[in-house]
């Protein structure tokens, strides 16, 4: 997993801290992660597009789709425990 662009992390210490919009109520912020494999995803999506293909019309489910295309578990585990370092409050993760 690359580093957080230095945008990004005063972005979000910016918003951990409340200082990004004073006086304001705290907000909700969603993060996603880019996924991986992104030449196999385009592979399957060609196939679930030919009908000459075993995997014509076969759609995955979101959890299967998590399993073979996003962020690995343990990507998700950092940048979790960044957000937390970075005093944010982390209601859920999902990607599984």
């Amino acid at each position: 997993m690359r580093q957080a662009s230095r945008a990004a992390r005063l972005v979000l210490l910016l918003l951990a801290s409340g200082s990004a919009f004073p006086g304001a109520a705290a907000s909700q912020t969603l993060v996603g992660l880019r996924g991986r494999d992104g030449a196999r995803l385009d592979r399957l999506l060609a196939a679930q597009q030919d009908p000459t293909s075993p995997d014509y019309r076969r759609w995955l489910t979101p959890q299967e789709f998590g399993r073979r295309f996003g962020a690995s578990p343990g990507d998700l585990r950092r940048v979790e425990r960044w957000l937390r370092d970075a005093g944010c409050r982390v209601r859920r993760a999902s990607g599984r």
